[in-house]
């Protein structure tokens, strides 16, 4: 079995004996018994450098099954299939919260300055109405000082008319 899968390799690989054995670091004669199949049991240790050289396995040399890459493979190509598919729906949801970030940091922005605009609304109304209490209360002292002046002036103008229709006393007599 081993000399038939080493012979099978050397043959794929089209190299001499002589090559091998050189490449390999073994002895022609060692190399020529296991090809031969004369060697009952070699050394794993002695085949390794042959194997490598010829670009073979130890599980086949030993007799292990290999494993069938092929549906493996197929396997592995369906989940990075797979995998690929769920990436882009991941950056298809980044992309589309990344929209919704900037949407909202737009409305976010348009408040703000919506919010200023109302402020400043707010203080410019609070100074019209400082400026009209003050002017109502400007407004409210004339008028209180008029109507003040304004009993006054009854007032003498009733002490006049009536120190007139009496003529024994007051300041108008005759």
């Amino acid at each position: 079995m081993l000399a038939e899968y080493l012979k099978a390799l050397k043959t794929k690989r089209n190299i001499t004996s002589e090559n091998l054995a050189k490449e390999a670091g073994v002895s022609p004669t060692f190399l020529s018994r296991i090809l031969s199949g004369a060697s009952d049991n070699p050394e794993w240790k002695s085949i390794v450098p042959v194997i490598r050289v010829l670009g073979g396995s130890l599980d086949e040399a030993a007799g292990i099954k290999q494993t069938d890459t092929d549906g493996l493979q197929k396997e592995i190509a369906d989940l990075q299939k797979q995998l690929a598919d769920k990436n882009a729906l991941v950056a298809s949801y980044e992309k589309s919260i990344q929209n919704h970030r900037e949407v909202i940091d737009t409305r976010r922005t348009l408040f703000e300055k919506q919010a200023q605009d109302l402020s400043r609304h707010v203080d410019d109304l609070r100074e019209q109405l400082k400026v009209a209490q003050a002017e109502v209360n400007r407004v409210h002292k004339v008028d209180l000082w008029l109507s003040i002046g304004a009993v006054i002036f009854m007032l003498v103008a009733m002490y006049f008319v009536i120190d007139a229709l009496s003529p024994t006393w007051g300041l108008i007599q005759y």
